[in-house]
C-alpha cells in the first residue's frame, strides 16, 4: 500500500487513507489498535473518511468490525444481529 495521505482516529480505531494505483480511488486501511481489521475505498479522501465515521458510529452503538465484516448486535441487542 502507498504511504498514507491522512490518518483518521476514533478511540482505539483508526483509518490510514492512501491513494490507490487506480485513478480517482483512495483506500482506507481500518485498524483496531495495531491490528488490520478491514479495508474501505472511495473516490476521494473525504468519501473514505465519511465511511470511516459511519463505521465508528456503528461501533459506538454496539457493533464491531472483524475481518472486514461489520457485525451489529453480536455482543448486545443494540441491533437485530444483522451482518
Amino acid at each position: 500500500m502507498a504511504m498514507p495521505i491522512e490518518t483518521e482516529r476514533h478511540g482505539e480505531m483508526s483509518c490510514q487513507i492512501a491513494a490507490s494505483e487506480k485513478i480517482d480511488q483512495y483506500n482506507g486501511t481500518l485498524l483496531y489498535k495495531i491490528f488490520e481489521i478491514g479495508m474501505i475505498a472511495g473516490p476521494s479522501v473525504e468519501a473514505v473518511s465519511a465511511q470511516f465515521r459511519a463505521i465508528c458510529d456503528m461501533t459506538d452503538a454496539g457493533g464491531m468490525v472483524r475481518h472486514g465484516v461489520i457485525m451489529l448486535g453480536y455482543h448486545n441487542r443494540a441491533f437485530s444481529g444483522d451482518v
